[in-house]
């Protein structure tokens, strides 16, 4: 831009000279200023459909505070080189406004690929969006810049909060009258006859009742049905996200995140199957994750990674009831944006005792 400015004054002061002392030299030498500009621009022009910029995440997952390298992937399928460009890159997280700008300068050779990189960081868990704000072709020597407009290239990278499991007294009591029915475990055998978990050799102390003998007749050795385990979410733990001072942060994204995961990976360790309940105010909607293994965690962030908070009043126990009223649970936790956690039995834990 400084050169851009030198360029225009130069020009300028050379065109004001030759109006005012119409001589040869200043004459030429303003013709020649705008020749210059003129060859600038059609380079650029020449190049303006040419190049093309992708962005490309190899590692989409971190921690906190754990840089990222992100390449910025410079296509020029043009006949002349890119000598200059420049890029001006935005790192937004999805829980803040403020967006973080990163300049880059850029070349390719002609009909080549260049890849720039640069890393990213985090002090903060969420969705960090990695777009191309600006893009400008520039000419060699600086003095002209064309913006190239709808790059539309972005890229998100997750950075994940720490997670410490809760400690939670967890008495499953009488769960299995809460099963779903549909659903059964893939790693475990149970005793529901409805549904078939393996079909293996026979061992001492078998009961006879549960020999496969077609399998048997089959194989010339007697076989043995293991029945299948259903899946019982015996918990319900409900993210309440009112806010008193809402808008489009979630200042307390790290606290509140940490809290809730380390609640449902606590049950988790406690063998308690359980569903996650929260509310969306963008969409007006109640959604639920169940949760019987650890991977269903890790998929559960990246589902709150795209959740605000919100300013109604909205009875989160009320709402799920009245959309599953064939759900039933034992306990029920409810963390709302104070931090506080609530513990109840199977309706309510507003009435119930505090655990934080």
């Amino acid at each position: 831009m400084i050169r851009t400015l030198l360029y225009l004054l130069a020009t300028m002061t050379t065109g004001y000279l030759a109006l005012i002392y119409p001589k040869k030299m200043v004459i030429t030498l303003f013709i020649l200023e705008l020749l210059l500009f003129l060859a600038a621009f059609l380079y650029s022009l020449c190049l303006f459909r040419k190049v093309r910029i992708t962005i490309r995440v190899p590692v989409s997952v971190t921690e906190k505070k754990q840089p990222v390298d992100v390449d910025i992937l410079v296509d020029n399928q043009g006949k002349i080189p890119l000598f200059r460009g420049e890029l001006v890159i935005g790192v937004k997280n999805y829980y803040h406004e403020e967006s973080i700008s990163h300049r880059i300068q850029i070349q390719a050779d002609k009909k080549c690929r260049t890849i720039c990189t640069f890393r990213v960081s985090s002090g903060n868990c969420g969705r960090i969006r990695i777009s191309i704000k600006r893009f400008f072709i520039c000419d060699s020597i600086g003095i002209l810049y064309i913006p190239v407009k709808n790059i539309k290239a972005q890229e998100f990278i997750s950075v994940l909060p720490k997670i410490e499991p809760m400690q939670l007294e967890v008495h499953d009591g009488n769960w299995d009258i809460m099963a779903d029915g549909d659903e059964y475990d893939r790693t475990k055998a149970g005793d529901d006859p409805s549904e078939v978990f393996q079909i293996r050799s026979y061992r001492g102390g078998d009961r006879m009742q549960r020999i496969h003998w077609k399998m048997s007749a089959r194989s010339e050795e007697l076989m043995v049905k293991e029945f299948s385990k259903p899946i019982y979410y015996g918990a319900v733990l409900f993210l309440d996200m009112k806010e008193a001072y809402w808008g489009r942060e979630f200042k307390n994204a790290d606290e509140y995140l940490e809290k809730a995961l380390g609640v449902s990976y606590g049950l988790l360790e406690a063998d308690c199957y359980h569903m996650v309940v929260w509310y969306d105010g963008k969409e007006n909607r109640l959604y639920r994750y169940k949760i019987d293994k650890e991977d269903h965690i890790y998929e559960l962030i990246e589902q709150l990674f795209q959740v605000l908070p919100y300013g109604e009043e909205i009875d989160l126990e009320e709402l799920y009831h009245q959309e599953y009223p064939d759900n039933s649970y034992c306990l029920s936790y409810l963390l709302n944006m104070n931090l506080e956690l609530w513990e109840g039995g199977g309706f309510s834990c507003r009435s119930e005792k505090i655990l934080l």
